[in-house]
């Protein structure tokens, strides 16, 4: 039998890979530089190599930071669950998953105690070294949204953190004695802070 290739014809036993010289004949090649490579040196020298297993990706790959994974290499090393198309971080450069990340490594949000892991576009605000979700950062007395405008604490001291309270200007100014009428339009007559 005859074998053609780029124009060029071969007797069976004579089309060979170029690495081992193996007989390729009618089986399947890969070429490279117009040269014939059996499939065993192409994975082992050619291929792109996984970087956790450092094996051939043959089919369906991921890539991240330019580095190629198999889908199946591509896990949380927490929980082992593929990453592929889901959201994650990277905790002491290791792949973790969104649920594993909230329940092991993120902070909780001062208000309901839920990890704050990114589910809501990785907003978040921080205050007096406690963080909150967007949606929980509210006046403690009206339930108005903080974000965005100015706002009172309560001062808590760090020693007890757990009683710091966070109110909309008005509310926080009420607490304090202050009448509406005296409560200053710029944030510079009294000590409030402002959420963005």
């Amino acid at each position: 039998a005859r074998l053609s290739w780029q124009g060029k014809y071969w007797h069976q036993d004579c089309f060979r890979c170029v690495e081992c010289e193996k007989i390729i004949g009618q089986d399947s090649f890969n070429p490279r530089d117009n040269k014939p490579y059996c499939l065993s040196c192409w994975d082992e020298k050619l291929s792109v190599k996984c970087t956790q297993c450092e094996k051939a990706i043959k089919t369906e790959g991921v890539t991240f930071r330019m580095e190629p994974y198999h889908r199946d290499c591509f896990t949380c090393s927490e929980c082992e669950k593929p990453l592929a198309g889901l959201r994650f971080t990277l905790q002491c450069n290791k792949f973790v998953c969104g649920k594993c990340f909230g329940a092991r490594f993120a902070e909780s949000c001062f208000e309901c105690n839920k990890p704050i892991n990114g589910d809501d576009g990785n907003r978040f605000i921080r205050f007096e070294e406690h963080y909150w979700h967007c949606d929980c950062f509210k006046c403690k007395q009206c339930d108005d949204s903080l974000l965005g405008t100015h706002f009172v604490s309560n001062g808590a001291s760090k020693e007890d953190a757990s009683v710091l309270m966070v109110y909309c200007q008005n509310c926080g100014y009420k607490n304090h004695g202050i009448k509406s009428e005296k409560i200053p339009s710029s944030p510079l007559g009294r000590k409030s802070n402002r959420a963005e």
